[in-house]
């Protein structure tokens, strides 16, 4: 006598369905890593930074970052390394000691007000214009 082999194909096609969908589901809804910062030559740079100087965003296109305001942020980074993103103000204090505040950001790229707020001395810091390097092929119109 033959066994009936219906019920195990439908089986087998309802648990492949159910395996597929949640696989679909897991892929759909799992952020994709950033990708790497991918090394690139300086003509690249330069097409790349005049596109964005050609949009509608303009200026500034550059923001310098001096060491205290990087080592601001690696000091954020390494208390709570849940901290992915920052934004540096500027700011003045005596009227005209330029400080950068470091702010870590929030998954929605909102100030995080609940971590710790870092103040520097930038003295060598700020958007490009006005701090650029005017002598680079990158700036250079």
């Amino acid at each position: 006598m033959r066994k009936k082999r219906f019920p195990r194909i439908a089986l087998a096609f309802v648990a492949g369905t159910i395996f597929g969908i949640s696989l679909l589901a897991v892929v759909s809804f799992v952020n994709p890593a950033p990708p790497s910062p991918a090394p690139i030559t300086p003509d690249e740079a330069k097409t790349l930074v005049t596109a964005y100087r050609n949009t509608a965003h303009g200026s500034p296109y550059a923001f310098k970052v001096d060491e205290n305001m990087f080592a601001a942020m690696k000091s954020l980074n390494d208390l709570d390394k849940d901290i992915k993103e920052f934004r540096i103000y500027l700011g003045i204090e005596n009227k005209s000691d330029t400080l950068g505040v470091v702010v870590a950001l929030n998954k929605q790229g909102r100030d995080d007000l609940s971590k710790p707020l870092t103040r520097t001395v930038s003295q060598h810091s700020g958007m490009c214009p006005p701090v650029c390097d005017s002598q680079s092929p990158i700036n250079l119109k």
